[in-house]
């Protein structure tokens, strides 16, 4: 299988993967596709099937403002669980930021909070959007 068509192939059973509901502590097989795949990218698929617990599908975000911050989650989620820690350190986070800078910033910054998926650290992007 040519390079360019593993990680679309990885990235659909990371999917298929994220969406079916098992047993806590359980760690599905691997789907019948994955036979295609080195043994290599087999050992990385069933590593992050075993090291991430399944994600629920979610209907809508949960959207949150602060002055500076506009956050989005899904119902559910450690994000929401843990909403008044986040708020609290991303606002005061930013001012110590601000204050060693010397700056101001007036606007607000989107951010995403999603669950890990297959060793996602976060990105950004343009137009003040985050995803972490």
């Amino acid at each position: 299988m040519a390079a360019r068509h593993t990680i679309p192939l990885l990235l659909a059973l990371l999917l298929m993967v994220a969406f079916q509901p098992l047993p806590v502590g359980a760690v599905p097989p691997l789907p019948p596709e994955a036979a295609t795949l080195s043994e290599d990218e087999q050992w990385l698929l069933w590593q992050s099937r075993a090291s991430h617990p399944p994600v629920k599908p979610a209907g809508e975000w949960i959207s949150q403002e602060l002055p500076h911050f506009r956050f989005f989650f899904l119902p559910g989620s450690a994000a929401e669980r843990d909403w008044p820690l986040i708020a609290q350190e991303a606002e005061q986070s930013l001012q110590r930021v601000l204050k060693r800078l010397n700056m101001s910033y007036e606007e607000q910054l989107d951010v995403y909070l999603v669950e890990r998926v297959f060793w996602q650290g976060g990105a950004a992007y343009g137009g003040g959007e985050v995803l972490i």
